[in-house]
């Protein structure tokens, strides 16, 4: 049966003893979190499956990783839905109704975010850089150590860690200074007359 306020209401009604409400509750509890453990654990052995899959089939880095931490969480995602309509009780058709209007409050609030998303999506498949490689994007330059969702991280030239927005990298100059063999280094000196 699924779970309603006035099948909630009409269960403490019945009850003789709130003790039967709480210890049903509370197996329901234990079994969603002991469902939610299973799931980040089989969520993680599958996004490492993907990724050794990934590199077996000679995909370029930073698309593995983007495509891992996907993988991983939409299952994740899937799991939590799981969880709530079987442990829970919550019915599938509010459940998505729910999640349909928290989407677009969601959507509309995190647009910047979801522009990342899609930002990351482009710069995954069209390459304008790949991990490893040296790059200046918008005046910040360093190595590319992580491409994913939101960010790409750059490790600069004194070991710093450069976080840049990947919306950001879309909109700006993107100078990628690995892929010629010889570069040339422009040092001003100052010297006395």
């Amino acid at each position: 049966e699924t779970l309603t306020l006035e099948h909630l209401a009409s269960q403490l009604q019945r009850a003789d003893d709130w003790t039967d409400v709480a210890v049903e509750w509370g197996v329901r509890l234990g079994a969603a979190l002991l469902a939610l453990y299973i799931g980040i654990q089989v969520a993680k052995w599958l996004a490492r499956a993907v990724s050794r899959a990934l590199t077996r089939a000679h995909v370029e880095p930073t698309a593995q990783q983007f495509l891992s931490r996907v993988t991983y969480v939409l299952i994740l995602m899937v799991f939590v839905l799981a969880i709530l309509q079987i442990c829970l009780k919550v019915s599938p058709a509010s459940l998505f109704a729910v999640l349909g209007a928290a989407g677009l409050a969601i959507g509309l609030a995190m647009k910047d975010s979801l522009s990342n998303v899609a930002s990351g999506v482009m710069l995954v498949t069209l390459k304008p850089f790949r991990v490893g490689d040296v790059v200046d994007i918008g005046g910040k330059s360093g190595k590319v150590e992580s491409v994913s969702i939101f960010q790409t991280k750059l490790r600069g030239a004194d070991n710093q860690t450069i976080v840049l927005p990947n919306s950001l990298i879309t909109t700006a100059p993107i100078i990628n200074l690995t892929p010629d063999t010889v570069r040339r280094i422009e040092l001003i000196v100052g010297i006395g007359y």
